[in-house]
């Protein structure tokens, strides 16, 4: 089930705030967790463009806490980017957050353009193709920070719950597996 956590509209676009937090992949004995959070910008009024961007959870809740404490402005001066994208296309996806004082409200920027893989995995944007844009006064982004960060936290209570915790699940320690090394 895919549960919208969030939801703003302006009069030229739209941001919807999704759940993808219970996405697991296998690697050996581990399941590695790679839940996100998705923000999707609809440019109706402007570019008609739709773009999305796919955040760590992590990441996600340390933004998240910065603007419940109105810190952002203070940790990120000139903004937060979160950079993405798709190593199999070779897309990047780069999400930016600024809070601009002169007018109190959040700019939330995405970014997708064609990428390069550099480094571990990380994909560098090589030429910009499209770009999304919406804002949120100060006080919609104070609500959303809220709504998002309790969904997040309530989501790793019940998962945790459940036995299929919202983190990289390992098999179990045991010291009888181990053989002694002389």
């Amino acid at each position: 089930m895919g549960v919208k956590i969030f939801k703003s509209a302006t009069n030229k676009s739209i941001i919807d705030i999704k759940s993808m937090l219970n996405y697991y992949q296998t690697k050996g004995d581990e399941e590695i967790y790679k839940g996100k959070i998705s923000l999707t910008i609809n440019e109706y009024g402007g570019s008609k463009e739709q773009l999305s961007a796919f955040i760590d959870k992590a990441t996600m809740k340390m933004i998240l806490s910065f603007i419940i404490d109105h810190n952002f402005p203070k940790m990120f001066p000139n903004g937060f980017t979160d950079y993405g994208g798709t190593m199999q296309t070779k897309r990047a996806r780069n999400l930016y957050i600024k809070y601009d004082g002169d007018k109190k409200r959040y700019v939330f920027k995405i970014d997708e353009g064609q990428g390069k893989v550099i480094g571990a995995g990380a994909i560098q944007m090589v030429k910009k193709e499209k770009t999304v844009m919406t804002f949120l006064t100060y006080e919609d982004a104070i609500k959303m920070a809220h709504e998002v960060l309790d969904f997040i936290r309530q989501s790793e209570i019940a998962a945790m719950m459940k036995g299929k915790p919202l983190y990289t699940i390992i098999p179990d320690y045991n010291p009888q597996d181990k053989k002694e090394v002389l």
